[in-house]
Order: structure tokens, then sequence, then C-alpha cells
């Protein structure tokens, strides 16, 4: 019998936010993967692809274990187009990882 309690992630992705707090967040639900995965960005002007980019992170953000939620003006207010690329691209890296252990 397959027990689902079994398969939660073994790691959680860790995030020092900008006030020094450490965030450990888990896998996003099944339903967000498609972002990740999402078709061809050609067609997408600058603007779709930030919105994109900045909402993308709102949901890695509020998968937190700590209990913070975030908001879409925090995350457009506080963190630069660097930061934004660099959690999406870490965050697809430890999500990969918890997916290989399957």
């Amino acid at each position: 019998m397959l027990d689902l309690r079994t398969l939660k992630e073994s790691e959680f992705f860790e995030l020092t936010w900008v006030d020094g707090t450490i965030l450990k967040i888990g896998l996003i639900a099944q339903k967000y993967i498609n972002l990740f995965i999402s078709e061809s960005h050609a067609d997408k002007t600058e603007l779709e692809l930030i919105n994109e980019s900045n909402n993308l992170v709102l949901i890695i953000l509020n998968n937190n274990k700590n209990g913070i939620k975030f908001t879409l003006e925090q995350i457009e207010e506080v963190l630069n187009a660097k930061m934004i690329n660099k959690i999406i691209l870490s965050y697809n890296e430890y999500m990969l990882k918890e997916l290989g252990k399957l």
C-alpha cells in the first residue's frame, strides 16, 4: 500500500530573507509545477514575464513552514530582478533534487 505521508519532502529549501529570517520552504503543490515548465516565452512581453516571475516567487515564499505570509506588493517592493531570478533558479534545483528522490 502506498502511504503518501512517507513521500513528504526530506529537506527544505532554505532562504534567508532580507531581514535575516531563515525561511524553510517545502515543495509547492502540483498545480504550480506547470509554472516552471511553461510554454515558450517568445510571445510574452517583458512586463508579462516580470509579473509571472513575481507571482512564482510569491507562491514559493508563501509555501514556507515558518507561517509567514508575503504579498505581491512586498515581492515587488523588496526584491530586485537578480533576487527574483536567483530564487526561481535555486528553488527549481531544490525541486528537481527532491523529486529525484522518489
